[in-house]
């Protein structure tokens, strides 16, 4: 058995290969034991788990039957995996739909991004009947969670860059319940049968949660069972709300990228920003639309489902270190405040795009050298057109504003750090 974070002093396992599956690292007064008892397939992270020992040894191993109590129907109800900032804010809500309080002793969290390894404690979390507990690693209780109990496990969950899994475990190192969220082609997670799962809750956003459809309803299919729930309906300690309904109640389209800085001048404007405007002639609201960067794919994500553009609105999505002067602004401008990571563009092709709430293309702008990275245009075909590199202090901006054919060269082009287009196109003061 090879256990903990790494392989770093290359110990082999029984096939005398250096081991590349571990056990989890137990914390202190832990247990590390095996899943299924005697059961081995010489990959120590599939055959064990950590867990609270019996309070009595047993040489057989796992929970005692006789001091373990297993308890029906508590499951995982909502999770927030991708909190926003350093201060690992992640959160994980149980919910107990029995008619009776719970008190899960010997029970574990455990999660992880390619196996299970990490693991918390649950002998400390007691929840009452049709109540909900947080394990929240802020000591404290969100401001919405009622009578809910927070408990601090200091949790940090995977983001879903690849397929994530959370479970928890019960007195004997069970499964009882298990989410696996994110990209299904990734990693051999199992469900709660011990089969391969094939069903996986969707990869969440930044601050967005990922929650059941119907509080407490488990058919062990992540897919079915769970969908996202936007920064605005997340319900730590609560009941889940209904969720959003982009075909019946979103908007589709009507919002464009009007203007980038990509290369600000440290020393007269510092930070980065973009600029979008409503062409729609109606007020938007952008529930469940996202704003996405990247490099060399899109990896970074952010939110808008906050933001009602009034109609021929602009909305400024600026860097901390960049500071709006709020006299030059268009009337009734939106500002938003993110860390951005916007690419120069100087080796290969960046971008940046606008997906509404069906996750469907809006605008995409592409630009700088070559497009090696094959980011695709607005029609789904890989990108030719793509707009021209910006110097220090330059912005990329549409050429008249608004107007979009979906090809970044014809619509786009460098302003220099002295135009001034209308009050639109500014270099230092966008919007």
């Amino acid at each position: 058995m090879v256990y903990g974070a790494n392989n770093n002093d290359s110990f082999l396992d029984d096939t005398g290969a250096v081991a590349t599956s571990y056990a989890p690292k137990a914390s202190e007064g832990q247990a590390i034991r095996r899943d299924t008892f005697g059961a081995d397939t010489d990959q120590s992270g599939v055959d064990f788990t950590v867990g609270d020992p019996p309070r009595r040894r047993h040489p057989g191993g796992g929970g005692d039957p006789d001091e373990c109590v297993l308890l029906g129907g508590v499951v995982i109800n909502e999770l927030l995996p991708n909190s926003a900032g350093d201060d690992n804010a992640d959160w994980l809500e149980l919910y107990n739909p029995g008619g009776a309080e719970v008190t899960l002793t010997g029970w574990t969290l455990e999660y992880g991004t390619s196996t299970y390894s990490s693991a918390k404690s649950l002998s400390d979390v007691v929840i009452p009947a049709g109540e909900a507990s947080c394990p929240d690693p802020r000591r404290r209780l969100h401001p919405a969670l009622g009578s809910a109990t927070g408990y601090n496990l200091s949790i940090d969950l995977g983001t879903g860059s690849n397929s994530d899994s959370v479970r928890i475990v019960n007195c004997l190192g069970e499964p009882v319940d298990t989410v696996g969220y994110s990209d299904p082609t990734e990693n051999s997670w199992v469900d709660d049968s011990g089969a391969v799962a094939t069903s996986f809750a969707p990869k969440p956003n930044s601050e967005e949660s990922i929650g059941r459809r119907i509080d407490g309803v488990d058919t062990n299919l992540s897919g079915d069972d769970f969908t996202l729930y936007l920064v605005s309906e997340v319900t730590p300690g609560q009941p889940n709300p209904v969720p959003f309904d982009c075909a019946a109640d979103g908007e589709l389209e009507g919002l464009v990228i009007n203007e980038i800085m990509t290369t600000p001048d440290s020393a007269l404007a510092p930070g980065e920003w973009i600029e979008l405007v409503n062409v729609s002639g109606r007020e938007l609201t952008l529930t469940g639309w996202t704003l996405n960067t990247g490099k060399s794919s899109y990896d970074k994500t952010y939110a808008l489902d906050t933001l009602t553009v009034p109609a021929d609105g602009y909305v400024l999505v600026h860097d901390p270190d960049y500071t709006t002067d709020v006299s030059t602004l268009a009337p009734e401008a939106l500002t938003m405040v993110v860390e951005l990571d916007l690419g120069n563009a100087t080796s290969n092709a960046d971008a940046v795009q606008i997906l509404n709430c069906d996750g469907e293309p809006v605008d995409t702008l592409v630009y700088g050298k070559e497009n090696t990275d094959a980011f695709l245009d607005d029609a789904g075909n890989i990108a030719e057109s793509i707009a021209a590199i910006s110097g220090s202090g330059e912005s990329i901006g549409r050429r008249v504003n608004g107007v979009d054919s979906d090809l970044s060269f014809e619509d786009f082009t460098a302003f220099e750090a002295s135009c001034d287009l209308r009050g639109r196109h500014r270099v230092h003061e966008p919007a």
